[in-house]
């Protein structure tokens, strides 16, 4: 049956910040409090991927950052970028011979230790979670096959789309293929320009919080250097997804995340919250109806989450 966005929303417009999802009341509180909550949760299990450092410890990111747009030289990325001056290693230097058992005389496979498997798992779990909080805080929720698309460096074949704003904050460019011509007059385009126009991607902007964005780039520095030593050197690690990893945002261990990994999560999150389960057809759907009925300007919704983390 065919069903549009708003095919299970009920509004009331005595008690405009409320919707009922599927009968369920789901108030702008309760989407504050499922935000601050993912976000914390994040950055929960990024300090645990610390191995024991003090997060106070990791190096500070400058003042001002470059992200030179226009670069789109394959191998490129504000992670590279001389100017910012990133000591990316600075972890590996303190978990790399935690990771690894190395076999005598380096003839043989090398395997994990007891505490790179538990890492890598951890891992995972926190790629899982951080690809929830994009889902969920930086806009209307998009779809499953965008996200899978992001990627904080340029490739052979296409333009990153995990770049930083005039204020430091991390931005998306969600790759969505629209073919009409009023979309593709004024929406960037993500492919290369050899490349013929029906197959040319095009960027849905989405912006992150402050708290949101320290930690997408807290990852990228710091943490999926330690995953990339453990595709590159790990043999159960398949070839594609030690490439993939170079790349792209959400590639785990055993391949991109899966949908079903993400659904856990919502669902999971929803219930405490929302007092419902909602995976992520649903998440967009309640999340469509809520930037179009309850906050308008998302900016204003994220606004009294910025003010909240604030406070804490």
């Amino acid at each position: 049956m065919a069903y549009t966005n708003e095919a299970n929303i009920e509004i009331n417009s005595t008690n405009p910040d409320v919707i009922k999802y599927l009968g369920t009341p789901i108030s702008r509180t309760d989407v504050v409090k499922l935000a601050n909550a993912m976000a914390d949760d994040a950055e929960a299990w990024w300090s645990k991927l610390l191995g024991g450092i003090s997060p106070s410890s990791v190096p500070k990111f400058p003042e001002r950052m470059t992200d030179y747009f226009r670069n789109t030289q394959p191998g490129y990325s504000f992670l590279s970028d001389p100017a910012n001056k990133l000591d990316r290693d600075f972890l590996v230097r303190h978990l790399a011979t935690r990771l690894f058992d190395f076999p005598a005389g380096l003839d043989g496979p090398i395997s994990l230790t007891d505490f790179g498997l538990v890492w890598a798992d951890d891992y995972d779990f926190f790629l899982t979670l951080l690809m929830s909080i994009t889902f969920f805080l930086g806009g209307a929720p998009p779809r499953f096959t965008e996200l899978e698309t992001l990627t904080f460096e340029n490739t052979s074949e296409l333009v990153r789309n995990v770049v930083l704003d005039d204020d430091y904050s991390v931005n998306t460019l969600l790759r969505y293929n629209k073919t009409t011509k009023s979309t593709r007059e004024f929406l960037p385009s993500l492919r290369r320009a050899s490349q013929p126009a029906a197959e040319q991607a095009r960027g849905i902007p989405r912006a992150y919080d402050a708290q949101v964005s320290m930690i997408m780039k807290r990852h990228l520095a710091y943490t999926l250097p330690v995953a990339q030593l453990i595709a590159e050197f790990y043999p159960e690690v398949s070839d594609a997804s030690c490439e993939r990893m170079k790349s792209y945002m959400f590639q785990s261990f055993d391949g991109p995340i899966r949908r079903s990994a993400l659904n856990k999560h919502l669902r999971g999150y929803t219930h405490i919250y929302f007092d419902t389960m909602l995976g992520v057809r649903d998440c967009r759907q309640f999340g469509q109806a809520f930037m179009n009925h309850v906050t308008p300007h998302y900016r204003n919704f994220m606004r009294e989450h910025i003010s909240t983390v604030n406070e804490q």
